[in-house]
């Protein structure tokens, strides 16, 4: 198969882009550094199907390896394989499974993560919660006790799905907080597309929580990363009788829903690629003009709903931010509730560095999650 442009970006600036991002930025945070060589020396074109193909020959090969050790009984040796699979099939569908193929990695990518997490501890629970025509699917973690805990719902972004999330429900474990994670709208296996008013599925995914008696119903908080902030900042004004708090890290409110700054933003070359592609998937639209249109009805100043009040809110993101503008960060500032906020001068998407090393920003949010609001006493 011949080199073909099939993106925004040539094959060889993708390539280099990936070697700079294993270790240290996402979708290239947990792989395997010398098998992620092996797939860029054999990757001849972005064309789609062959992006799939190349990324999920090399995930079989630790989707095996997670059987052979868990029919041996090797728990710990299973659960390394199978998320290295997992990884590497999620790397496949990246970001938007928009061909059979990647719908397929996509598919498998879930089945190799939900076979390392029957080795999580503490343990995983996937539950499927009733909703309109299709149900929410949502991985359920706490931690130790009988509780009740205090509970974190998050989400990630346009291309950092449910199954991505780890590290957030870790940080939040490790503080005695539980983890509830699913796909926001447009996403993953979310029944919804983005529309302003699919916040619903994230208020039917609150119904359940509260029906669960290891959870405390007065010590719920939200987190939403990238385009999932959004989401944290609705449900902070439309939820705040039975959320505690809300952490919006990186996303949009409103000017980033306006044509000046998406049509900008479509040309960034700081995401991976296909970005135009992720963006247009959330609505389920085919052109630039339905885009659009489409976005600028999500904004929540359009929607009334700045100058109301909220739940507490931390705000992070970095000045520099190509994907997401940080006149929304202040927006949220100017209007409803006070609000604290962590800017970062020189940070990129969601304040991560653009060079060196990142800050824990996510253990930042979890400790103030922890501290402020959650915590018993509080």
């Amino acid at each position: 198969m011949k080199s073909v442009h099939w993106t925004d970006k040539a094959l060889d600036e993708v390539k280099a882009d990936i070697v700079a991002r294993i270790g240290k930025r996402h979708p290239f945070m947990d792989v395997d550094p010398p098998t992620v060589h092996e797939v860029l020396e054999r990757l001849t074109s972005l064309e789609r199907d062959l992006w799939a193909e190349e990324w999920s020959r090399a995930a079989e090969r630790f989707q095996q390896q997670g059987e052979s050790a868990e029919s041996g009984g090797e728990a710990s040796r299973a659960m390394d394989a199978y998320f290295r699979a997992y990884k590497l099939f999620t790397l496949a569908r990246y970001p938007v499974p928009v061909t059979e193929r990647k719908r397929e990695a996509y598919r498998r990518a879930v089945e190799c993560y939900l076979a390392a997490a029957k080795f999580f501890d503490p343990p995983l629970e996937r539950v499927v919660i009733p909703f309109e025509a299709k149900p929410i699917i949502a991985y359920f973690r706490l931690p130790a006790g009988s509780g009740p805990h205090p509970l974190v719902m998050h989400w990630g972004g346009i291309d950092m799905w449910k199954e991505d999330t780890r590290q957030s429900a870790e940080a939040f474990l490790q503080r005695g907080m539980g983890s509830f994670t699913m796909d926001i709208p447009g996403t993953g296996e979310c029944p919804l597309l983005a529309s302003p008013t699919a916040e619903r599925v994230f208020s039917v995914a609150l119904d359940y929580i509260m029906t669960r008696p290891e959870v405390d119903p007065a010590r719920i908080a939200a987190q939403g990363g990238s385009y999932g902030a959004y989401w944290a900042a609705k449900l902070a004004i439309v939820e705040r009788a039975r959320l505690r708090a809300a952490v919006f890290w990186g996303g949009p409110v409103h000017y980033g829903f306006q044509p000046k700054w998406l049509r900008k933003a479509l040309k960034t070359r700081s995401y991976l690629f296909d970005f135009r592609q992720a963006r247009f998937a959330l609505f389920g639209v085919k052109s630039l003009k339905g885009y659009l249109e489409a976005s600028q009805q999500m904004s929540l100043k359009t929607q009334g709903l700045l100058d109301l009040p909220s739940v507490p809110m931390l705000l992070i993101n970095g000045k520099r931010d190509e994907l997401q503008t940080i006149e929304d960060v202040y927006v949220l500032l100017e209007g409803g509730s006070p609000k604290t906020a962590r800017v970062y001068p020189e940070g990129g998407h969601m304040g991560r560095s653009l060079a060196g090393s990142t800050p824990d920003i996510q253990g930042l949010i979890a400790d103030w999650i922890a501290e402020n609001v959650v915590l018993p006493g509080r």
